[in-house]
């Protein structure tokens, strides 16, 4: 990684690193290095992200026990964690290895996986190079408000969620394109995966990628409400 790449990842973030290295090491998937990679930093990282968590939930929520840690698992799921990648407009930087990013290529198992990964190795990162109380205030910047989002629309159907976001900011609803079959990879990686394009009128138009049709038109509904969501952020 270049210092003027080093500098625009700190920009997104917010930070500047005293250490670059450790901001570097942040970004390096074990895949990629088996000697210097993001393991710890991301094992860190997940101690003071599940502790950001539990806090939101005890101040927020009043469901009984069993809900509570339902509600856990899906605020600290890398589904929700992936989230903050991509709003940081860092999904699809990690360094990962050739193999491992053809076997998973453009399905929600890579991006929901890795960038679960990165943003706990970016906070574990924070932790050791600015101390554990400024990884918390990073966290309760950039999570805070997916956890909140998160939480609104946790059991809320997707598509329902589509449709009406779709209906009142377009007066248009979501249309789906046939499944198709599509190689993906190269060589003996090669992969046969499912796509399906979806449209929003011609505002937005995603593909979704997966092993099977559902889990490409999941992949298509999440890119799409993505999008949305940042534009009613940024009105």
């Amino acid at each position: 990684m270049s210092q003027e790449y080093i500098a625009k990842i700190e920009q997104k973030i917010g930070i500047t690193f005293n250490d670059k290295d450790l901001l570097k090491r942040a970004f390096v998937h074990k895949s990629f290095s088996k000697e210097w990679n993001n393991t710890r930093l991301a094992f860190y990282g997940d101690a003071l992200l599940e502790g950001i968590v539990r806090e939101y939930i005890v101040k927020k929520c009043e469901d009984g026990s069993k809900l509570l840690t339902v509600l856990r698992s899906h605020l600290a799921s890398n589904e929700v964690c992936a989230l903050v990648v991509d709003r940081l407009g860092l999904s699809g930087c990690m360094l990962v290895s050739d193999k491992w990013k053809q076997y998973l290529i453009g399905t929600l198992r890579q991006s929901d996986t890795i960038n679960g990964t990165l943003i706990e190795a970016i906070v574990g990162a924070v932790a050791l190079d600015q101390g554990a109380e400024t990884a918390r205030i990073f966290l309760k910047r950039v999570y805070t408000p997916i956890l909140e989002e998160a939480h609104r629309n946790m059991g809320r159907d997707r598509y329902a969620w589509l449709y009406k976001l779709t209906k009142e900011t377009f007066g248009v609803v979501p249309r789906f394109s046939r499944p198709r079959i599509e190689p993906y990879g190269q060589n003996q990686e090669t992969r046969r995966m499912m796509s399906i394009d979806l449209r929003i009128g011609e505002k937005i138009a995603v593909q979704g990628i997966g092993f099977n049709k559902k889990e490409a038109r999941r992949n298509a509904i999440r890119k799409a409400l993505n999008i949305l969501e940042n534009r009613k952020r940024d009105v």
